[in-house]
């Protein structure tokens, strides 16, 4: 379980992680319950899309996997079992679990439901849990029975410098840009910000 509040950068951190497993050569699937603030409905939290997702995922970047069709719990210990004969573990992100609860009016069954068929985990399968700090009720019951909260590990925040290396990168990369054209300015600009 990894927590911490709004904005530390949950959602990012898992997201590099996922990339750093690809990169390792570690089968990974991942299922974000919020995407962006522009999205509409709330069908993203609901249990059937859930595992409509990881289905779609597994078939797509683990084809090898022969995985009974119809249930979530099957595909994942179809998934467990195939990287198991390969020495490596299957990794199953779920992310933005505090979205549910505000998405869905209160209604944390849909998390109930995918946890009920994740948990206990099939034997060579990790799962990786974000969240916001929320309180007992948001959550699904078999998470906090095998996850209690004195077990999360919180997201430090990050330091002045990882920050400004954070933005540097981001510029040099090209999904950030300053306003000026001068190399000493845009750093000043990015050591101020």
């Amino acid at each position: 379980m990894l927590t911490g509040p709004p904005g530390r950068g949950k959602s990012t951190y898992l997201s590099a992680l996922c990339d750093e497993l690809a990169d390792l050569g570690i089968p990974t699937v991942r299922h974000h319950y919020f995407l962006s603030t522009t999205e509409r409905g709330r069908d993203r939290v609901q249990s059937y899309v859930v595992e409509q997702s990881i289905e779609a995922q597994v078939n797509s970047s683990h084809p090898d996997v022969q995985a009974p069709g119809g249930d979530l719990r099957g595909l994942l210990e179809a998934c467990a079992a195939h990287y198991k004969e390969r020495g490596k573990p299957f990794v199953l992100v779920l992310d933005g679990l505090d979205h549910v609860w505000r998405i869905n009016a209160g209604d944390k069954r849909p998390l109930d439901d995918v946890f009920s068929q994740v948990l206990p985990c099939p034997d060579n399968m990790v799962l990786l849990v974000g969240t916001q700090p929320v309180d007992d009720a948001q959550l699904p019951r078999d998470l906090l029975a095998v996850a209690p909260k004195a077990d999360w590990r919180a997201l430090p925040a990050m330091s002045e410098n990882a920050v400004l290396s954070y933005l540097r990168r981001a510029v040099e990369e090209g999904r950030l840009s300053t306003r000026f054209d001068d190399v000493n300015q845009a750093e000043r600009e990015l050591q101020e910000a």
